[in-house]
């Protein structure tokens, strides 16, 4: 559940941060009649974020065991390669977003194309809610799907709060701290997830396990309880891993972990307000 919350909140928090600044720079330009395009946008973003939500969800379903556990593992790849491309884009780029949209929206309305205000809130809108429906749907093949999905609504809902408070100007939050703290733990998350899909492929026989268990600490801590499950769900905790998935995993907090922390301007983020 939580893994779904932090998931929905950062994203949707990026995705109403978005909504903010457009509908914000029309207001403040007089053009506060072509709001509803920004928000007809974000609205056709969200609906076809949905349905490619179901559809993987759909596919999912309908597969063999075999080719189910596949899929989920694909999904899980793909997970971690946008949630590390995110990660890493919104630190390079973050302080550029909002000139950049400006100047974007800027051209849409001196050149008379309204429908060009639908398509950019539509455009960035989209990608934040294809990312977060590949996200979930990896999440919800490592525990309760119930859990994850409720969760994800929470967060979402949270992150309108926000995007409310931030519009009208009575909120102001440390975007540098906030994306930072989240995105230590989506690296967590994702190296869970990349342990997971190791797993599954050694069991379906495409990869090696080099060493199968690595340790056990089943009787300590066992997978199929419920702070196990929770933990398999978040880290991709397991009493009995192979050396394959702790490589894996362990690779890929350090490297992503030491791009994260160096690779990234350590110039701080400018706390977004709107008025």
């Amino acid at each position: 559940m939580f893994s779904g919350f932090l998931v929905t909140l950062r994203e949707g928090l990026e995705a109403f941060l978005i909504i903010c600044i457009l509908a914000g720079y029309l207001i403040r330009t007089g053009h506060r009649k072509e709001v509803k395009l920004v928000w007809l946008g974000a609205g056709a973003a969200l609906a076809v974020s949905l349905i490619v939500m179901g559809i993987l969800s759909y596919l999912g379903l309908t597969l063999g065991h075999d080719a189910r556990e596949m899929f989920e593992a694909v999904m899980m790849i793909i997970a971690v390669v946008i949630v590390s491309t995110m990660i890493l884009w919104m630190h390079h780029h973050a302080k550029f977003v909002r000139t950049e949209l400006q100047n974007r929206l800027s051209q849409a309305v001196s050149s008379g194309q309204m429908a060009a205000i639908a398509l950019l809130s539509f455009t960035m809108v989209v990608r934040e809610g294809i990312e977060t429906s590949i996200f979930l749907t990896a999440l919800s093949s490592a525990g309760p799907e119930g859990g994850v999905f409720t969760g994800a609504l929470l967060g979402f809902m949270v992150a309108a709060v926000f995007g409310h408070f931030f519009f009208h100007g009575s909120m102001n939050l440390n975007l540098r701290v906030f994306f930072s703290v989240t995105g230590w733990l989506l690296i967590l998350f994702a190296a869970g997830m990349i342990s997971r899909a190791a797993g599954i492929f050694v069991e379906l026989g495409y990869l090696p396990s080099l060493i199968e268990p690595v340790w056990d600490t089943g009787w300590l801590l066992n997978d199929g309880s419920i702070t196990g499950t929770l933990l398999r769900t978040l880290f991709g905790y397991t009493a009995r891993p192979s050396l394959l998935q702790v490589l894996a995993q362990m690779g890929y907090i350090l490297g992503m972990g030491l791009v994260f922390k160096w690779g990234v301007p350590r110039r701080p983020m400018r706390i977004i307000t709107l008025h």
